[in-house]
């Protein structure tokens, strides 16, 4: 074989190393690539997933709270009005409130917040004789607390 044949010879091998080297470092990449999009995709399904249970429980956490503020704004209506009836002059009526209050008093209790509670507890502390109307305004502060509550504060 003569010298220009072995630098062909050598550029052909050469040629295809470098052919052959570039094709290599094309498939790595594409599969480092292929590696990072399927790591992106699970990245935004762990996300998507995250996303859609913080918002449906959060969801359920409004509907709860909602439905609490709807049963404490009843029992407030019915606690206003047995406290009414309470003062009416007619003793039948009067009669017939003492145990509506009594058990919707017991009630009012499992619906306050804590804070409203204890001021509730600090103004009937200082009252000689339990007074009706106390009950019925720490559930009315309590019925404003929920007016005012945003989903985010649950």
């Amino acid at each position: 074989m003569s010298g220009s044949n072995w630098v062909a010879a050598a550029s052909v091998l050469f040629t295809s190393l470098t052919a052959g080297y570039a094709t290599y470092e094309n498939n790595q990449t594409n599969r480092e690539l292929e590696k990072l999009k399927q790591e992106h995709l699970i990245t935004l399904e762990s996300m998507k997933s995250t996303q859609e249970k913080d918002t449906a429980l959060q969801n359920k956490v409004f509907e709860v709270r909602s439905q609490y503020c709807n049963e404490a704004k009843n029992l407030y209506k019915n606690l206003g009005d047995a406290v009414i009836a309470y003062g009416d002059r007619n003793l039948e009526v009067k009669a017939a409130a003492i145990p509506a209050i009594g058990r919707l008093k017991i009630q009012t209790i499992a619906y306050l917040d804590d804070t409203i509670y204890d001021n509730y507890q600090k103004k009937t502390a200082e009252s000689p004789e339990a007074d009706n109307s106390a009950i019925v305004a720490a559930l009315a502060t309590q019925l404003r607390r929920c007016a005012t509550m945003k989903p985010s504060n649950f």
